[in-house]
């Protein structure tokens, strides 16, 4: 019986010690890519992170402007069902005004916040049943939250979270033109995991 319970305990920890070689393997198993657009003139103009911020950009009257994400499972536990994207994280002043938004077919939203005193919203996307969630290997388009805003410099990209059944994950968005965040890890690194 004492074998047995040996038997028992080993198996537990080499089980515990492979799922967590594998979170130290992986990395943020979803990825939301932006593109960001400026109304001008009657029609949306697609910036660059990099590149200039058109004049009267951050003025009232001009500074319309829209995300376009697309968002990618590559292997969440389970299948995405909400994603949130935030606004004015840093809460220091109110420099994106939520205008409206548009979904996927299948998903609805919601604009959560601000609530006094405090400056930063997120908006919701929320899958209407399993058949429209995420899954792993899986990726969506036709998100998009238009804001105007209020700093002289471009949008950015956004801190997010993605929900799936028992678990969540937050990141930060990448531009269309980014190449995803990629981090080594050595045998060593998650020995040292266990000392």
């Amino acid at each position: 019986m004492n074998c047995r319970k040996t038997l028992h305990v080993a198996l537990i920890v080499v089980l515990s010690l492979v799922m967590l070689a594998g979170l130290a393997f992986g990395g943020p198993f979803t990825v939301i890519r932006y593109q960001l657009f400026h109304w001008e003139t009657g029609a949306w103009v697609e910036y660059l992170p990099a590149g200039p911020m058109p004049a009267g950009g951050h003025q009232p009257g001009t500074n319309i402007w829209r995300y376009d994400y697309m968002v990618y499972n590559s292997g969440t536990p389970q299948p995405i069902q909400q994603i949130y994207m935030f606004f004015n994280s840093d809460n220091v002043a109110m420099d994106a005004t939520w205008i409206g938004d548009v979904a996927p077919a299948g998903l609805t939203t919601a604009q959560v916040g601000p609530f006094e005193p405090d400056f930063n919203w997120k908006e919701r996307f929320i899958a209407s049943g399993s058949v429209y969630y995420i899954g792993t290997g899986d990726s969506l388009e036709g998100f998009s939250v238009e804001f105007t805003w209020t700093k002289p410099n471009l949008p950015g990209s956004q801190i997010y979270g993605a929900v799936f059944s028992g678990g969540c994950e937050s990141g930060q968005t990448l531009h269309k033109t980014e190449p995803p965040a990629t981090t080594t890890t050595s045998w060593g690194d998650i020995k040292q995991i266990y000392r």
